[in-house]
């Protein structure tokens, strides 16, 4: 065996990216570094993740495709496990043998710049960056034909077995009658119903109940393992401890509301009855045990609280029985009420109106006339009485 033959580290690297591999399994020589692309061409897959607009790089003097960074041998078959291997592949069948690399598409005259659609197209390694990363060239795919115009195609649509031979029996379409005879727009399928997009702003296309076609609904079949999670209640608990599910404003969904108790006037306390610091309702000072015959009023300073009844405390009585000793009540002059009053002076004259034995004892008065003057007497004390208003 021939001994070894050593390089420099960077002229090892050179040597094995410019070699390549003949058919009797032998290595050519090297080759001239300065025309790869006629000598040394390396065939891989350059995949592009999404459609992508690229973009002019002035150095390589190509359109550049960003984000299209990765490529893969042109290899393929089964592992040990069984697996079809794409590059590589780990145990689950997922490519992990990528290249990183930079890929670009010729630009091929005054173009504008190109899109290029997801996908894994073929392409060439045709040098490399100062990262060793390789860059790789695609061509540029074309666009794709518009439908209809003046483009005419012939359709078969019999075939005949004759004595003679076999016929075909065919008929040509044109442009206009594809574009009549294809439909582009989901709303012209005969199957689908309502036919607008009008008034289903969010909904979600799904098959009818009869299972004969499709139609517009709302997203129902999304299960919601939570109460917030619903689209008709509030999002979250937070800030609203205590309150209760209300109809909103709109009737079209559910809202977290307190609903206090307010009061007002004489009446205290109030709340959110679920809260725990909700009060009871009370009157002002109100008491629990206020006592038998007990009324709520205020006192003569306005005061709210339970009180004894007490002929003071009406409206239409004197307020106080300072210096009423010895009177008596009786209706005011507007009988609007009651007042203290003293004798009047018509009650005096009757209090001082006596009846003696000698004005009833006279000369000439007899058993009967002494009757007749005491009854005078009493029917006059008695008159002047009930002109004061004393008796009926």
């Amino acid at each position: 065996m021939p001994d070894p033959v050593a390089f420099e580290f960077e002229t090892a690297k050179s040597l094995l990216r410019l070699l390549k591999k003949s058919k009797d399994g032998n290595f050519s020589a090297a080759i001239d570094d300065s025309i790869p692309l006629d000598h040394s061409p390396a065939f891989i897959w350059a995949y592009v993740p999404a459609t992508i607009a690229c973009t002019y790089d002035a150095t390589v003097k190509a359109w550049i495709i960003p984000n299209a960074v990765t490529c893969y041998p042109i290899n393929s078959g089964v592992d040990a496990a069984g697996l079809m291997q794409w590059g590589k592949n780990d145990v689950n069948g997922l490519v992990t043998g990528g290249i990183t690399c930079t890929t670009f598409t010729p630009k091929l005259g005054s173009e504008s710049a190109p899109s290029i659609g997801k996908g894994f197209y073929l392409g060439t390694i045709f040098g490399y960056n100062s990262s060793e990363q390789p860059r790789v060239l695609i061509g540029l795919p074309p666009a794709p034909a518009p439908g209809g115009g003046s483009a005419v195609i012939e359709v078969v649509t019999d075939v005949i077995c004759t004595p003679t031979g076999i016929e075909v029996s065919t008929v040509t379409l044109s442009g206009a009658d594809y574009n009549n005879a294809v439909i582009r727009q989901f709303l012209a399928l005969s199957d689908v119903t309502p036919s607008s997009f009008l008034g289903n702003q969010g909904r979600v296309v799904k098959v009818n109940d009869a299972a004969t076609a499709l139609e517009f609904g709302a997203l129902t079949d999304v299960t919601a393992s939570t109460f917030i999670a619903l689209t008709d209640t509030p999002s979250l608990w937070g800030t609203n401890p205590y309150k209760v599910l209300t109809v909103g404003s709109t009737s079209a969904s559910v809202t977290f509301s307190a609903n206090n108790i307010t009061t007002t006037k004489s009446l205290v306390g109030g709340g959110n009855p679920n809260d725990p610091a909700y009060v009871a309702l009370s009157l002002v000072n109100d008491s629990t045990s206020p006592g038998n015959s007990q009324y709520y009023a205020t006192t003569s300073v306005g005061v709210k609280g339970w009180r004894s009844p007490t002929l003071l405390g009406a409206t239409d009585f004197p307020s106080a029985y300072t210096s009423a000793g010895g009177k008596f009540l009786k209706v005011n002059s507007g009988a609007t009420a009651v007042v203290f009053a003293g004798p009047l002076a018509a009650v005096a004259d009757v209090a001082a109106h006596t009846l003696s034995s000698v004005d009833l004892a006279t000369a000439v008065s007899t058993a009967q006339t002494a009757i007749d003057d005491l009854t005078a007497q009493v029917n006059l004390l008695l008159a002047r009485i009930r002109a004061q208003g004393l008796i009926s």
